[in-house]
Protein backbone atom coordinates (compact mmCIF):
# COMPACT_ATOMS: atom_id res chain seq x y z
CA UNK A 1 0.00 0.00 0.00
CA UNK A 2 2.50 2.25 0.86
CA UNK A 3 4.10 1.61 -2.57
CA UNK A 4 1.18 2.31 -4.27
CA UNK A 5 0.77 5.44 -2.42
CA UNK A 6 3.94 7.01 -3.32
CA UNK A 7 3.46 5.30 -7.00
CA UNK A 8 0.40 7.92 -7.74
CA UNK A 9 2.68 10.89 -6.71
CA UNK A 10 5.30 9.88 -9.99
CA UNK A 11 3.49 7.57 -11.84
CA UNK A 12 0.04 7.65 -13.80
CA UNK A 13 -2.86 6.80 -11.53
CA UNK A 14 -3.86 3.73 -13.47
CA UNK A 15 -0.01 2.00 -13.74
CA UNK A 16 0.08 -1.81 -13.39
CA UNK A 17 2.34 -3.26 -10.59
CA UNK A 18 5.17 -4.01 -12.58
CA UNK A 19 5.45 -0.04 -12.82
CA UNK A 20 5.75 0.82 -9.29
CA UNK A 21 7.95 -2.73 -8.41
CA UNK A 22 10.36 -1.48 -11.06
CA UNK A 23 10.50 2.19 -9.32
CA UNK A 24 10.82 1.04 -5.89
CA UNK A 25 13.86 -1.44 -7.71
CA UNK A 26 15.19 1.44 -9.18
CA UNK A 27 15.73 3.84 -5.73
CA UNK A 28 16.63 0.83 -3.35
CA UNK A 29 19.53 0.78 -6.46
CA UNK A 30 20.14 3.77 -6.23
CA UNK A 31 20.64 4.52 -2.57
CA UNK A 32 22.33 1.06 -2.25
CA UNK A 33 25.10 2.79 -5.24
CA UNK A 34 25.41 5.90 -3.23
CA UNK A 35 25.92 3.85 0.00
CA UNK A 36 28.83 1.80 -1.60
CA UNK A 37 30.27 4.86 -3.32
CA UNK A 38 30.44 6.91 0.25
CA UNK A 39 32.13 3.47 1.80
CA UNK A 40 34.58 3.41 -0.96
CA UNK A 41 35.56 7.37 0.14
CA UNK A 42 35.72 6.25 3.49
CA UNK A 43 32.43 8.68 4.15
CA UNK A 44 29.98 6.48 6.58
CA UNK A 45 26.26 6.66 7.46
CA UNK A 46 25.61 6.65 11.57
CA UNK A 47 22.72 7.16 12.88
Amino acid sequence: MVIMGLLGQVGPNDSPLWYAVILSSGGFLLSWAAVRWMNSKNLFLRL
